[in-house]
């Protein structure tokens, strides 16, 4: 859901081709990556994928 939210100022604002040209141009996917996980965390299924995956590493088989 996180991702979705960006697409919410498809519906609120009249894009004109400069802001979309700008933002292209200055916004790396690498920026959006880092607002994400600024604003939302981390998700409930990554957090439980690393929770089994360190209950795996930790399980000795006898």
């Amino acid at each position: 859901m996180g991702q979705m939210l960006l697409t919410l100022g498809l519906s609120t604002m009249e894009l004109r081709d400069t802001v979309v040209k700008n933002a292209l141009e200055t916004t790396t996917f690498k920026d959006v990556e880092s607002w994400l996980a600024e604003v939302f965390g981390q998700s409930m299924l990554s957090k439980r994928k690393k929770l089994f995956a360190a209950a795996d590493s930790n399980t000795k088989i006898v």
